[in-house]
């Protein structure tokens, strides 16, 4: 089976583009500040779902190690910092413009991620699951609720 290779940018863009929707913001934000989420997984959820990617446990293991060293070592400082500022002031939006750039370069690292995990497509279909399927575990949910959330949120998954 040929690996699929995926662009940073056409991440990035449909992120944008998703987001945007209130509802999609609104359960992201939710699912980080309740549940710990890293809101660009959510997305790359939602990105890999239009595009009918499916993977395999050790591709999602492979992205969710990277999304947790993310999480703890950059955005969560940078938020956690952001978070401290007074909202509105000066100083408070050159740090979101700050954390926006390292969700920016996360979203870069996960994608090189999916494209250097040759085998992140099984060739067992029987072995393929959506990553939000496999998200859900780790943050507590269940995985057909998470699904039907994201996907009522997005209003589909037909976003390019």
């Amino acid at each position: 089976m040929a690996q699929l290779h995926l662009h940073s940018e056409d991440f990035w863009q449909f992120s944008l583009q998703v987001y945007a929707r209130p509802a999609v913001k609104d359960i992201c934000l939710r699912l980080q500040n309740e549940r710990n989420a890293d809101v660009n997984l959510l997305l790359l959820g939602l990105f890999f779902q239009a595009r009918r990617i499916l993977l395999t446990r050790a591709g999602f293991d492979a992205l969710f190690s990277l999304s947790n060293h993310w999480q703890l070592k950059t955005l969560k400082p940078l938020r956690d910092r952001r978070i401290a500022l007074e909202r509105g002031s000066e100083a408070y939006h050159a740090a979101l413009a700050e954390e926006l750039e390292a969700e920016k370069r996360e979203q870069a690292a996960l994608i090189a991620c999916w494209n250097d995990q040759g085998a992140n497509l099984a060739n067992d279909a029987s072995q393929r699951i959506e990553l939000l399927h496999h998200y859900a575990t780790p943050l507590g949910l269940d995985p057909t609720d998470l699904l039907a959330q994201m996907q009522k949120a997005a209003g589909g998954t037909s976003t390019a």
